[in-house]
């Protein structure tokens, strides 16, 4: 298998990783809540933790990893006049338009709502785990034109940092979303800038380090963070946004030691090992399995008898299994169909 003589193997490395801990995060999301209880379900505060692990720099990653190689393909969006015109275009077709189709499929399947209106807003603003799509593109965008400022990378950052605390604001079509991770974004911009010096420096010791660091936070930060969510509904509205900020602040730290730790490991190995062509085939896959991954995990929570069958400690490992294989298997036929494989 041939690959691109700017092939990124660090992100090859990161993509397969990113996409097994989505899997998993939605396997286990019953168990802190963010889905409804299945029939036969049970609390489980292993299977809690679990959740809470998967999720703590995942989407970060994949954003991180996106701004990541936007920087090496900057240069073909500009700086010819229509640059952005060009960028608009093309995200376009690769996030809003498998958006609007799954979302689609995804209202049909599992939303009933009181409007047509309201039917078509959710559509639109990506239904489901679609959300991603249009953050995303808000996100290509938005970097587009903070590159263009004439201010240096250091306010930059300090301003997504600002808009990354005030991102519980409600704002519409997936805004508020953007202004969190735009900062993940961006920082992959710029690492991606330095990654020869960065990769001069790695060492095994250093990335051990990292992971005890990232994990030594993510613990220590959550259990702050659930401490200081207790009585959340009966403080006033000053409270409410100090809070919220506070909760932000918590997710950015963990989140950017996570992001930090498996970006330098995929660095670190990719710069002295040479990735296999059967790994980076199966991160050519990853776009398909989070297309399908929600779907499948639903379906066997909510419309099968399985959650009952296998019980509430069995049941979130044999449905991440299920759906790895089920969406692969998906992802494969879909590429084979003309039109449907540029959606994936």
């Amino acid at each position: 298998m041939s690959t691109p003589k700017k092939f990124i193997y660090e992100a090859a490395f990161i993509r397969p990783i990113v996409i097994l801990l989505l899997v998993i995060y939605h396997a286990f999301i019953i168990y802190q809540g963010g889905w409804s209880e299945p029939e036969g379900f049970e609390p489980n505060k292993a299977y809690w933790w679990i959740s809470k692990l998967s999720y703590a720099f995942m989407l970060e990653t994949f954003v991180f990893i996106s701004g990541y190689i936007f920087a090496l393909q900057l240069p073909k969006f500009e700086p010819n006049f229509g640059g952005g015109k060009l960028l608009v275009t093309n995200k376009l077709k690769r996030l809003i338009l498998p958006s609007i189709l799954f979302s689609i499929i995804y209202v049909v399947l599992f939303y009933t709502y009181e409007s047509p209106i309201k039917t078509l807003y959710a559509i639109i603003n990506g239904a489901g785990h679609m959300w991603f799509l249009p953050m995303l593109f808000w996100c290509f965008l938005f970097a587009w034109g903070l590159q263009k400022l004439p201010l240096n990378n250091t306010k930059k950052m300090i301003i997504l940092l600002g808009a990354a605390l005030i991102s519980f604001l409600p704002l519409p079509l997936r805004l508020a979303n953007a202004m969190y991770y735009l900062l993940f974004f961006y920082g992959g911009m710029l690492i991606f800038k330095q990654k020869d010096r960065i990769a001069k420096i790695l060492t095994m010791k250093k990335i051990l380090l990292f992971w005890v660091a990232f994990l030594g936070v993510f613990v220590a930060l959550t259990l702050l963070h659930t401490s200081l969510m207790e009585g959340f509904e009966h403080a006033d509205l000053v409270k409410k946004v100090l809070l919220f900020s506070a909760s932000k602040m918590c997710q950015i730290l963990y989140a950017g030691l996570g992001v930090w730790a498996i970006y330098s490991t995929a660095l670190y190995f990719t710069s002295k090992h040479r990735l296999s062509a059967d790994f980076i085939k199966i991160g050519g896959y990853c776009m398909g399995v989070y297309i399908f991954q929600q779907f499948i995990l639903q379906i066997i929570y909510y419309k099968t008898s399985l959650p009952i069958l296998l019980g509430s400690n069995w049941l979130p490992w044999v449905a991440t299994i299920i759906t790895l294989i089920l969406s692969i298997l998906g992802t494969i036929i879909l590429k084979k169909l003309p039109l449907a494989k540029e959606l994936i």
